[in-house]
């Protein structure tokens, strides 16, 4: 019987006949389907409405969509080209050149929690422009730099300075995304600059000999190369603990690698360093530090104790931080041989150690830090760093790692 069209779902049916009719090819089913897709309501007879004003939207959107697609294409190349071309302008019309300064930037002022005041500043300087002619301005320096120093800058073609090209901020940010050791030591690093409190733990599964390594790692090693009660392990802290009281630890320390090493001259000797070798011993040198005025701690020079002498001779192979600051302070070395604390995340791929590369292991490493405890315990026994109870009287020592735990620690470092 056939089938008339006052069913209301007589011209479906007619429609599912036709296509499904054995007569008829794929390619005529698949033409019929996407007709009926975008003509929708159109071609029913009993299509309220509303399903046509739906079928009329339907294909408008279509259309834009089809239409905006070139469009924004073009318009992103547009965009990359004029990027590209600007790029490339600022890369042919500015050069690095070296600045030297011909003033003393201002000195270092930290907050209460170590945090530079201000991090660079304006200082005058003299360079040379590409013609070799010498040209003077201000560039910015790093706080407490000294007359002298010499500031990376970039210049244009008459020789003044400008700000680097973008693609050589590009390139920097491109090599420095590659030098996380984990994907969570970057996202530890997304992290701290968003101020996420509190930090993620970036170590990855411990077994049980690293998790007890984790521990002696946080005793004995943590308050200086970072832990999860300030840093995160193995991230670089500033100041932990309250200043101007034992709990303090600061961000600069000497852990006597610089040569000559300390010789104690009791015997048989209570700690004993690696020798330095003939290379290393002929980097060393005598340093003459004038204090000019008053040092960053607010102590003037050349009066009586506590005050620092004037000139101050040390000889050494590496100076530190005191080439930035020339100063020592009452009572100690100051910045003598002072370096920055560093991560020690990938710790296990990055041999020889120290800042002089005296350690070709991670066992040298741990055998001069055996001799370094030992060394402050004897010449500073109220050093913070080594006691875990801070101000209790007589100085517990608790910190320094024992035999029985190296290898425990070695496993930790190795792994994280």
């Amino acid at each position: 019987m056939p089938v008339t069209n006052n069913a209301p779902w007589s011209d479906e049916r007619t429609f599912a006949m036709r296509i499904n009719d054995p007569g008829h090819n794929g390619s005529m089913t698949r033409r019929m389907s996407r007709r009926s897709w975008l003509a929708g309501a159109h071609d029913n007879s009993l299509a309220r409405p509303a399903d046509r004003r739906h079928a009329r939207l339907r294909m408008f959107c279509i259309g834009i969509w089809i239409l905006a697609l070139p469009i924004a294409a073009i318009f992103g190349l547009l965009i990359a080209g004029d990027g590209l071309h600007a790029a490339a302008v600022q890369a042919s019309d500015r050069t690095p050149a070296t600045a030297v300064l011909v003033a003393d930037a201002p000195k270092v002022t930290l907050t209460a929690n170590g945090t530079p005041v201000i991090s660079s500043s304006p200082v005058a300087a003299r360079w040379h422009a590409a013609d070799g002619s010498t040209r003077t301005g201000v560039v910015p320096a790093n706080t407490g730099a000294l007359t002298g120093s010499t500031v990376a800058i970039w210049i244009d073609k008459a020789g003044q300075p400008v700000d680097p090209p973008v693609s050589f901020l590009e390139d920097v940010a491109g090599f420095e995304s590659t030098q996380f050791s984990s994907p969570s030591v970057k996202n530890l690093a997304a992290a701290m600059a968003a101020g996420t409190s509190p930090l993620p733990d970036p170590d990855p599964v411990l077994n049980t000999l690293e998790t007890e390594g984790k521990a002696v790692f946080n005793r004995a090693c943590g308050q200086c190369h970072g832990n999860l009660g300030g840093h995160p392990s193995g991230s670089t802290p500033i100041l932990q603990g309250t200043q101007g009281t034992p709990t303090a630890i600061v961000r600069y320390h000497s852990v006597k690698t610089a040569c000559p090493r300390p010789v104690d001259t009791v015997s048989p000797p209570r700690y004993l360093f690696a020798a330095c070798s003939p290379s290393m011993m002929a980097n060393v040198r005598t340093y003459e530090i004038t204090n000019s005025g008053v040092a960053p701690s607010g102590t003037p020079c050349g009066g009586p104790a506590p005050q620092p002498p004037c000139v101050t001779r040390v000889t050494t192979s590496d100076p530190g931080r005191m080439l930035l600051t020339g100063y020592p302070v009452p009572g100690g070395p100051g910045d003598i041989e002072h370096l920055d604390i560093p991560s020690l995340r990938g710790i296990s791929r990055t041999a020889p150690y120290f800042s002089n590369n005296t350690a070709a292991t991670l066992e040298e490493m741990l055998d001069h830090y055996t001799a370094f405890f030992k060394f402050v315990a004897i010449t500073a026994p109220a050093a913070p760093f080594l006691t875990t109870q801070p101000g209790v009287a007589p100085p517990v020592h608790d910190r320094a790692f024992t035999d029985a735990e190296v290898p425990a620690l070695l496993a930790y470092l190795r792994k994280i």
